[in-house]
């Protein structure tokens, strides 16, 4: 459920973990207790949010690529991306 309060780091930085961990904008989201609104709001007005959001899902697509690629090779391969 989306928090009522002012944005915060710990929000912030909740979301861009599951982020970064999950590559899903809405369970980040939910992760952080907010809405797509409040956060593609955010995400217009801060470009330092904005480029650490890029980041997080740059580095979820780089993970979800490597165990793409190890599991077409063969590898016993344990992702670290989680889907929420």
């Amino acid at each position: 459920m989306p928090r009522k309060h002012r944005w915060s780091k710990e929000m912030r930085a909740d979301f861009l973990h599951t982020l970064r961990e999950t590559g899903n904008i809405s369970a980040a989201a939910r992760a952080a207790g907010v809405t797509l609104t409040r956060l593609n709001k955010k995400r217009d007005d801060e470009p330092k949010f904005r480029a650490d959001w890029d980041d997080a899902l740059e580095e979820a697509l780089d993970d979800l690529v490597w165990a793409i690629t190890d599991l077409a090779l063969g590898k016993n391969h344990q992702p670290r991306i989680r889907m929420l």
